[in-house]
Order: structure tokens, then sequence, then C-alpha cells
């Protein structure tokens, strides 16, 4: 599994670790699929990084900085439209171990834009 800490400029999608997840102390996971996939919220924060949330509202983690900067524009686009922005999310690696990733897509940034 590819882990991206910086924000590749040409655009495109990728996994990405959530920071601060810790499987001991993160809110149950009820609606993972077959596979151990399940949707996460992202919701911004003022002066902060983007909160990763489960559906019910417990908080997972945070993406990295420069996620939660790419991603801001998307998501006040997002709230403005009075939707929730989601991402697919899995775990990854031994049990009491495991960190959690998120599935994330963004647009490339063009010379002049």
């Amino acid at each position: 599994m590819t882990v991206r800490t910086q924000v590749p400029a040409g655009g495109g999608h990728g996994t990405v670790r959530i920071a601060d997840f810790d499987e001991h102390s993160a809110p149950p996971i009820r609606s993972a699929d077959g596979l151990g996939r399940f949707v996460v919220v992202l919701r911004r924060q003022d002066g902060g990084p983007v909160r990763v949330s489960t559906v019910d509202g417990g908080l997972l983690g945070h993406l990295p900085t420069e996620w939660s900067c790419a991603l801001d524009s998307e998501l006040v686009r997002c709230e403005s439209r009075g939707l929730e922005a989601t991402a697919r999310a899995s775990l990854a690696g031994r049990r009491d171990e495991r960190d959690l990733f998120v599935m994330l897509a963004w647009p490339g940034h063009r010379p002049g834009r």
C-alpha cells in the first residue's frame, strides 16, 4: 500500500495515512464491507487539519497538513452545497497495530491558474 505524505501537483488519487489514529481508543467501526472498507466523513475545522470521523461522528484522526490544505477548496464547495464529504477508508497492519488509510482524489495544479 502506498503511503503519501506530500500531495503530487499533477493530481490523481492515492492512499493517505490518517494522523493521530489510535486503534485502541478509536470509536468502533460498524459498517465495514466484506473487504474491510468503510465510509468516513471529512470535516474542515478553522485553523486546523481536516478531521476524519465515523458516520456516527466519532473522531478517528486527522488528514496530514499538506492534504488538509490541498482539499480545502473542495471541502468548502461541499459545505456550500450542504453536502457531507466522505471517503473510503480501510485499516492495514496487524490487529492492535493497524493504521487507518483513506483513498483521496484531487485536482492537479495547472500553470497559470
